[in-house]
């Protein structure tokens, strides 16, 4: 990661170890929470984003099927989410989602997958 700048601090993004492995954040860490994963950087703000748009769409595809019938449940809520927002589907992934599209899955779920009509994004 040489000479990768943090694009809120302008510190060096390093390679650090975390509870699920190692990552790249920010070497201002705690004053900077920046971390970069393979869709860019994010700040705490918007991984608290995803999580709660993650706790809103697994509820779609979560249950009591069968492993298989979930895998395929969650695959076609997504492909319905992509075509909602207007993504492709490899575009369509919570992890590369800012907070505002964060909000709109949100939306989406709380509307019942989209149901509500164009006025949920």
């Amino acid at each position: 990661m040489a000479d990768v700048k943090c694009p809120r601090c302008g510190r060096a993004i390093i390679e650090k170890d975390g509870r699920f492995g190692k990552f790249l954040g920010c070497s201002g860490y705690p004053s900077c929470t920046t971390v970069k994963n393979k869709f860019g950087f994010s700040d705490q703000m918007t991984r608290d984003a995803r999580k709660w748009a993650h706790v809103a769409f697994d509820k779609i595809w979560q249950g009591e099927e069968k492993a298989q019938d979930r895998s395929d449940l969650r695959t076609k809520a997504y492909q319905e989410l992509a075509l909602f927002m207007e993504l492709d589907g490899d575009e369509c992934h919570m992890e590369g989602f800012d907070s505002e599209q964060c909000e709109v899955v949100i939306r989406w779920v709380k509307n019942g997958f989209g149901e509500g009509g164009s006025d949920a994004k």
